[in-house]
Parts: structure tokens; sequence; C-alpha cells
């Protein structure tokens, strides 16, 4: 039933506004999780752009400001309550203590040739709960805790990479200016770990020293926004797997991993330390 709202429901130059039917705000969110599915099909096929239209989709599903007219689909449909599947939680068994580094397992560093030279990617972790039963959390906890942690100190839950993608780069909004801390994130790499690629077998004795021509550089340049990229269609992932009805015919659409990604076992993860020489 729709009732018009009283003064509080006046906008600008005595505007009246009615409370949305809660049977509308339904058939919403059906449509919002129906076309984050298409943006992230394009995603999927090789279009990684698409990450800043995906961004959209929980910005307006999630994103609330209390005391304005901008409140999530969530909080007015009265499911602020939900528990939502965690991959990264899925991935570490649900133990707060550990993480797969740099990102809590959302997403996993792959290596592919640009221009000649060995250059960092990464990759939704769409696959994680294939062998887990997967693993619940409260829907604000979800959505605010850190899953990223960069060299300078800035700490990114789920709720500040969809709202900066969305708000700063593309998805609603082309900002003439961007917030430093997601700057330097997504245009150079700073999130705290560097890679080195060891090549031939695995090293059977750890304490042993790994020679040096065994051991090839990798770039990051360009890595930061494709790891933003790929954290925001995990996030999607995980949206659809916990409210969509249609879960199922979703998890079939997905594209089985290419067969010639080079995950991240196969590579070394180096923190940098001010004044350091190479680490093994």
């Amino acid at each position: 039933k729709c009732a018009t709202m009283n003064n509080r429901g006046r906008g600008p130059k005595g505007l009246e506004f009615v409370a949305r039917p809660q049977a509308e705000l339904r058939v919403l969110l059906v449509e919002h999780l129906d076309v984050l599915q298409s943006h992230c099909a394009q995603y999927d096929q090789g279009k990684k752009h698409f990450a800043a239209e995906i961004a959209l989709n929980p910005r307006v599903l999630f994103s609330d400001a209390p005391g304005t007219e901008n409140r999530s689909l969530l909080h007015q449909l009265g499911r602020e309550s939900d528990e939502f599947i965690d991959t990264a939680k899925t991935m570490n068994d649900g133990d707060p203590n550990i993480s797969t580094a740099p990102v809590a397992g959302l997403a996993f560093q792959t290596t592919i040739p640009r221009d000649g030279i060995l250059s960092v990617d990464w990759e939704p972790n769409l696959f994680a709960l294939t062998a887990k039963t997967p693993l619940r959390t409260p829907f604000k906890s979800w959505w605010d805790a850190p899953v990223l942690h960069t060299a300078s100190e800035d700490v990114f839950p789920r709720r500040r990479i969809v709202r900066q993608l969305a708000n700063q780069d593309r998805g609603g909004h082309v900002a003439p200016e961007i917030e430093k801390a997601y700057f330097e994130l997504t245009r150079n790499a700073n999130y705290v770990y560097e890679t080195q690629m060891i090549q031939g077998d695995a090293v059977t004795n750890p304490s042993e020293p790994i020679a040096a021509e065994r051991i090839a550089p990798v770039s990051k340049d360009g890595a930061g926004l494709r790891l933003l990229r790929a954290l925001v269609r995990q996030i999607a992932h995980e949206t659809l797997l916990t409210l969509s009805a249609e879960s199922s015919s979703y998890l079939s659409a997905i594209p089985a991993p290419n067969p010639g990604i080079c995950p991240i076992m196969f590579v070394q993860f180096l923190h940098k330390k001010p004044n350091a020489g190479p680490q093994r």
C-alpha cells in the first residue's frame, strides 16, 4: 500500500514523496541481480572494464546513508540482518587470524606475458567454494571487514572498494580528482607485496637459497586496477550466491578457468621492507 509521507517526506520546493511499495522493492531486487549477472558475464568473457558497471549494483544494494533519501535497497527490504556467503572466510576456514596475502583469498594472482615481460594479473576466486561448505558472515561485518591493506597502511573493506570504483572510476562518475589512497592502489599497485617468478622445479629444501638465475622479476604495472576489478567481480559473486534465487543457473554460466593461468602457488610473495635487499 502506498501512503503519502508527512513533513519528513517533503523535499525541495515543497515536493511531496510517497513510500515505495514493498512488492515493488522486491521486483527491483530481482532486476538488479539480473543486471548484475549480465555485467558479470561480460567480465567473465574478458571485458574486465565491466567491473565499473558491476560496482554500481552493490552500491545501490548495500551503500546506505541514514537520514537521507539514499537508503540501500537491502535496508528498505529489511534484510540487513541477512548473512552473506563469505569467500574470504570460507578460504580461511572461518579463522579470522589467517589471510591469503594480500587480499584475504577473494582473488588470486596470476602472471601474463605483456610486451615481452611477465606482468601481474588478478583473477576473482570464483571457484573458492567448489570443495568447501560456504561460510557466512552477517551483512554489516561482511560489508565493513577489511579485505585489502596497502603499503601506506590504508584499509579497503568491500564497502570502500565498491564505492570508489562506482563513484570515481567511471561506474557512476568520472571524477576529475581521485582520492589519494585509491589512486596509489589502482595506479601504483601499492598493495604491500612484490612478486618474483621462480623458474624450474619447486624448492625441495627451503633452507637452501634459490639460485639467482632462477628468479625472474614480475612487473606490477597496471596490476592495482586489475586487482580492484577482480575484487569487485568477487563481491558480485558473493552477492549473487547470497541473494539470487537463480544462483544455480548463475554458477553454471561461469566459464571454466583458463588452463593457461599460472596461479598464486607458483608465485613467490615478497613483503616490501624499507631499504631491504632482495628476499628469498
